[in-house]
């Protein structure tokens, strides 16, 4: 009888595809479909309870598509992944997912889609804050950013936001 080495034994010695993931499993990530631009937010100078600080690899920012600076920017940071596919990731990649850690609290988490916010100055030590509360994602979409033209007829309402407190200027 022939005796197949390790070697040429099908997939020994061959690394998985991006699609078989790291554990050799062939696993599709399907992503919330884009939302249209919206208007800018800026992080909050301390983040609200249900709010914290992730790293993300750069493997993990292309499985879910939000590489920094190409799908994620400083001028539209956030972007809101289905919760489902998140777990399917702490399940497919096991240990080696970013998310592994947060696996009780996401699978604890009431929503449907969890809210990603590239936190590009690494202003809480990591390069995103993931929300994981309603509250905590309803508090950081509040935050405008600097500043937001509203036209309310022929006049116009500059909104101003500095150091926490709304500063309105009206000009006729």
């Amino acid at each position: 009888t022939a005796v197949m080495s390790d070697e040429s034994a099908p997939g020994v010695g061959v690394p998985p595809t991006e699609e078989e993931g790291l554990l050799g499993q062939t696993s599709e990530v399907p992503v919330v479909p884009e939302e249209p631009p919206r208007r800018q937010i800026v992080l909050p100078e301390e983040l609200p309870a249900g709010a914290q600080p992730l790293f993300l690899s750069s493997v993990t920012q292309k499985l879910f598509k939000l590489e920094a600076d190409v799908d994620v920017t400083e001028e539209y940071p956030d972007k809101k992944i289905s919760k489902k596919v998140i777990l399917d990731d702490i399940f497919n990649r096991a240990a080696v997912s970013d998310f592994q850690p947060l696996k009780k609290q996401i699978e604890h988490y009431s929503a449907e889609d969890v809210l990603l916010v590239y936190d590009i100055d690494f202003k809480f030590g990591q390069n995103f804050v993931i929300c994981l509360s309603k509250s905590a994602m309803e508090s950081i979409l509040a935050v405008p950013a600097e500043e937001e033209i509203v036209e309310i007829g022929e006049s116009m309402v500059v909104l101003d936001y500095i150091h926490g407190t709304f500063m309105m200027v009206i000009q006729l």
